[in-house]
């Protein structure tokens, strides 16, 4: 989330969707996990959109109802709410 945020606010959104896009498809993730490390790149990229700072962004972190914080939720969380 925070990489993708500070990629985003820093270069673009473009330009973070290639960066990470790039990182996750490394191979060595677990379907879950790269599940949840697309999802929560596009949650930091939404973040930032959506006006969050970096002030913040720890207890978004912590706290926000849509980010993902382990592989085994991936699943409980839902096909249909996961962001790419």
């Amino acid at each position: 989330v925070v990489w993708s945020f500070l990629l985003t606010r820093h270069f673009g959104p473009d330009f973070a969707v290639l960066v990470t896009d790039a990182q996750e498809m490394r191979p060595g993730n677990t379907p879950n996990e790269r599940a949840m490390d697309f999802h929560n790149n596009a949650m930091g990229r939404r973040l930032f959109a959506e006006g969050a700072g970096p002030e913040t962004l720890a207890e978004q972190v912590r706290k926000h109802p849509d980010i993902i914080r382990h592989p085994d939720e991936v699943d409980a969380f839902g096909e249909k709410r996961l962001l790419r």
